[in-house]
Formats: C-alpha cells, sequence, structure tokens
C-alpha cells in the first residue's frame, strides 16, 4: 500500500464535509476543478467536475469514496483539500512524484448541513406543516421525520408546490377553482390542496380526473378521511370533462401521449390563468416524424425517441404561447430520479399581438414540415383558422379565445362602436370578453372585422354580438359569414338557441339571417336596441 493509498483510506473514514481537487497534472487536461459534497444523509457523495465551460455530476456512494480519491490524485489533479467539521487535510503530488501533506484546523466555516436542516429551512413544506398524505404514502415515518428513502420524493414535492406558489403568491385573488387532469393516485392532489388552504391561505375547489375507477373511490375516500370539503374526483375521460365555471388553473401531471395535448387545449378552451404540465410518454411524434436533412437524429431508435420527447415538449410551449400564454420549461426534478423531468408552466396574457403571432406560427409551421410532425395540439387549434375569398378578395378567419384576438377585437369595436357612433359601451371591455369566442376576419395585415359569443345561463342558448366590420368593407358580406361561422361554433356547443341584442338599424339584416324579435325595444345611450333570437 503506497503512502497516498493509506493517507486516503484513513481520511476516508472521517465525517467529511467538502473536498476540493485542484492543479491538473497537465495542460490538456479535461478538467480543471472538482468539488465533492456528501447528500443523502452523508451515503451519497457527489463529485462535481468543472472543464472551462460546463460542470458534469458523478454519485458515488461512501464504500467508493477512497477509491475515487486516490484516482483523482494519481490520474487527474496534484493538489486536494478535503474538509471535515474540525481539520482541513492538504494533500499534493509533487513534481517528483511524492506525496505532500499537512493538517490545520478548519477555520473557514465549512461545515455539515444536515438533511433535516435543510428540510426546515429550503423546502416550503416544512415538518411543521405536513399534510397528512405523508404519512399515508410513506414519507414521514413514525418517528415525525422524513424517511431517508423517500427524501427525493419529498423534494420532488417540494419543488412542485414552490412553481404554484411562483404564481400564487402574487395574485389577489381568495378563491381557485383546479382541475386536476389523469390525477391517478392523487398524492399530489392532496399536497396541492394543502398547500392553497394551510400554506397560501386561500379558499380552494380542487376536481381531480382519472379513467381508473378503484382509484378515483379510493381518493374520494381519502379527501373525505382528511375532511377535505371542496376536493372531489371523478371517473371519466380528459376530453369529455366540462366544467360549471372557469377553472383558474389546471394541473396535469404525467397524462400519456396526447392526453396532454386534451388536457392543455381544454385549458385554452377555458381560458384558464395558469397551466402546470408535466408531459409523459410522448408517442405520437415518434409515429410520424420524417426528415431529409436531419435523419441522423432518427436513424437510431434511442435518439429518436428522446429527440421526438423534446421536440414535443418545445412544440407544445410555443403553442402555448401562440395561443396566448407565457410559457417557462422548468426541470421539475433532477433528472437523475426521473427522465420525466420537464415542466411547463403556462400563464394567460392578453399583450401577445398578431405580430407575434405570426412569428410563433411561422416558427411552428416550419419545425413541422421539416419533420413531417404537425401534432394534435397545434391541429385542433389550427382547426378553427382558414381562409375565404369574398368579391376576389382573400379574407382570413381567426376563431379563438380571448387571448388570441382581444387586442384586434377592442381596436376595431373603438374604431366603429366608440368614433363612428359614440357608443361607449360597445368599444369597451367587458367581462364577457375574457371568456368569449372570438371570430375575427383579417386581410392585408388589417383586422377587418370581428364578433364574439359568449354563454349564457342556460346551458341550451348563447348570445351572440359586438359585430362590427370596417366601414369600406361593409357591402363585401363579411358580417353575414361571420354570423354564420358563429352559429356553427353554437351548433358545436349544442346550443339550441342563439341571442342578439341588435340595432335597430341591423334590424333587416339579422332578420334576413332568421332572427325575429323577442323582446322589446329599449334606448342604450340613445341608441335603438331589440333583443332577437334564432332557433339553431
Amino acid at each position: 500500500m503506497t503512502e497516498l493509498e493509506k493517507t486516503l483510506k484513513e481520511i476516508a473514514l472521517l465525517d467529511i464535509v467538502r473536498a476540493v481537487f485542484s492543479c491538473p497534472y497537465t495542460k490538456d487536461e479535461k478538467y480543471v476543478k472538482c468539488t465533492v459534497r456528501p447528500i443523502k444523509d452523508a451515503e451519497i457523495f457527489q463529485f462535481e467536475s468543472f472543464t472551462k465551460t460546463q460542470a458534469f455530476h458523478e454519485n458515488v456512494s461512501k464504500d467508493m469514496l477512497c477509491e475515487k480519491f486516490i484516482f483523482l490524485l494519481s490520474n487527474t489533479f496534484r493538489q486536494a483539500e478535503i474538509f471535515t467539521q474540525e481539520y482541513v487535510y492538504g494533500l499534493k503530488i509533487s513534481s517528483k512524484g511524492k506525496l505532500l501533506h499537512n493538517k490545520r484546523k478548519n477555520t473557514q466555516g465549512v461545515k455539515q448541513q444536515t438533511a433535516e436542516n435543510n428540510r426546515q429551512k429550503n423546502h416550503i413544506i416544512d415538518l411543521d406543516n405536513t399534510p397528512q398524505v405523508f404519512t399515508d404514502i410513506g414519507i414521514i415515518g413514525k418517528d415525525g421525520k422524513i424517511i431517508n428513502s423517500r427524501y427525493d420524493k419529498y423534494k420532488q414535492i417540494c419543488r412542485f408546490c414552490e412553481f404554484i406558489d411562483d404564481v400564487v403568491k402574487n395574485d389577489p385573488r381568495e378563491e381557485y377553482f383546479i382541475v386536476d387532469f389523469g390525477c391517478g393516485k392523487s398524492y399530489l392532489t392532496f399536497v396541492c390542496y394543502h398547500y392553497m388552504t394551510k400554506i397560501a391561505g386561500k379558499k380552494v375547489k380542487i376536481t381531480g380526473l382519472d379513467l381508473k375507477e378503484k382509484v378515483i373511490e379510493d381518493c374520494n375516500a381519502l379527501a373525505k378521511k382528511y375532511g377535505y370539503d371542496n376536493l372531489s374526483f371523478l371517473c371519466m375521460d380528459i376530453k369529455d370533462y366540462c366544467p360549471d365555471r372557469r377553472p383558474d388553473m389546471v394541473i396535469a401531471l404525467h397524462a400519456c401521449d396526447t392526453a396532454t395535448d386534451y388536457a392543455l387545449y381544454n385549458a385554452y378552451l377555458w381560458q384558464t390563468d395558469y397551466i402546470f404540465s408535466v408531459p409523459c410518454c410522448q408517442h405520437e411524434m415518434n409515429g410520424k416524424v420524417k426528415t431529409e436533412h436531419f435523419s441522423l437524429i432518427t436513424d437510431y431508435g434511442l435518439i429518436k425517441e428522446r429527440f421526438c420527447a423534446l421536440a414535443t415538449d418545445a412544440l407544445r410551449g410555443k403553442t402555448l404561447e401562440y395561443c396566448g400564454y407565457k410559457t417557462d420549461v422548468l426541470e421539475f426534478i433532477d433528472e437523475e430520479h426521473s427522465p420525466k423531468n420537464i415542466l411547463l408552466r403556462s400563464v394567460r396574457t392578453t399583450r401577445i399581438d398578431r405580430c407575434k403571432r405570426g412569428i410563433l406560427l411561422e416558427e411552428i409551421s416550419r419545425f413541422e414540415n421539416e419533420f413531417n410532425a404537425k401534432l394534435f395540439l397545434h391541429s385542433k387549434i389550427a382547426e378553427n383558422e382558414y381562409e375565404l375569398e369574398i368579391n376576389g378578395e382573400n379574407f382570413k378567419f381567426v376563431i379563438g379565445k380571448a387571448s388570441m384576438l382581444l387586442k384586434d377585437a377592442m381596436t376595431l369595436r373603438s374604431e366603429v362602436f366608440g368614433r363612428e357612433q359614440n357608443y361607449k359601451k360597445g368599444s369597451c371591455r367587458d367581462n364577457d370578453d375574457e371568456t368569449a369566442l372570438f371570430v375575427n376576419v383579417y386581410t392585408n395585415g388589417q383586422t377587418v372585422a370581428t364578433s364574439r359569443l359568449i354563454k349564457l345561463a342556460l346551458p341550451d342558448e348563447m348570445l351572440v354580438g359586438k359585430i362590427a366590420v370596417k366601414s369600406q368593407y361593409r357591402k363585401y358580406g363579411i358580417g353575414k359569414a361571420m354570423l354564420r361561422e358563429l352559429c356553427k361554433q353554437a351548433k358545436n356547443e349544442n346550443i339550441k338557441t342563439l341571442h342578439v341584442i341588435a340595432q335597430k338599424q341591423a334590424m333587416e339584416f339579422y332578420e334576413k339571417m332568421g332572427f325575429c324579435v323577442c323582446g322589446n325595444e329599449y334606448e342604450e345611450e340613445s341608441i335603438a336596441m331589440i333583443p332577437m333570437k334564432k332557433n339553431i
């Protein structure tokens, strides 16, 4: 046994809190420095090796620590400092290969941070505010402490709550309605309920959905056991669920393949403010992808699978931005613990303009064309965009929700209702704009017409309104084309009666489109208004 091996074997038996290896043997050495720290209650040590531009990580068990130290000082680095609570051990290999070493007091304040201290200090859910579900799923033991083998799961749960906290803490609303798609055994749903009510101090109603009857039965029983009165679970498909009001937040964790897209699409249709999604099993693109110029990506099965998973989530993120959501792609949990570690966090905004949407659409389409990969989410949204030739001129009809089209609609409404008619209410934005379905018409880079469709109290009735057409395009029949599209959209919603509050001067137009008077004439801002309706 060499002197180096003997010395490091003795040091490796101590409670090491940190180590630094430096001074490479050659200038061509790949790594310039390596730091070491204990993790998982000092049973595992993480080696972080640095090049000039990158850092690489490797976890080594305590049993292999001495062997790793010997390898580094024999082959890569000439110098090391190894810290314990009390002492610092300095080791150096001279130019002649001789070991020089010393021992001095640890005066640099490098101390062991125990897992318990980290939990108390750094995580949003600490041992004083843990939900009861932590005990039932085996994260907390009988001694009231987090079980070592479940610490990674605990960190993952806290990470998820921190992502939610980032948006909730700056939101003044006091009550939330949350839909959890593909909730599974639902421990995160219970944790979310606990966080919202006990930590964030909000009122909350959460509905979880899954296809497994036994899972739903067990989850409802647990909600009753915990006294979570506003948490319930339904056994049904994502695409069939229709909430009784607009959800404030949609969660979709590990919904398989296109189930994630259904969740994102429904969240967009409802104009949900916050979306949190951890996609899973991205098979759709894998079955479609073809490329002429980048076949090296698709020639190898494993590389193709990983590329398709990342590309699918990139397309989802860009499509959500196209729909008016500010989207961040975040690491949900360290990749060493789970390969499904990407979380999409999307926050609804009405600031996106048509020019930015055009750039995003071009970016998405260019990628889809290269890889023959137009995926479900974009396809569903693109269904509601088409071109129509009227009087020899091409017009683009775009059907969508508030974030996408509201800005263009407001600009035209201000021109037609505000400046032309001096009709303030007609030109103003109102609460219905937040959830309305818009039909906007464009040509030559400008908005030439707008209209909207909103739900009424009765489930089979809707209201059409705010129909405005730019003055120079009023003899093109664009208003009729928009109204036909609104009727079509209403039929898709199984609506039986369509209402409109018509200006008296527009009565003839609506009568030709099949509407009839259903109420008394009245005045609004000196404009005669008449209620009309049509059975569809």
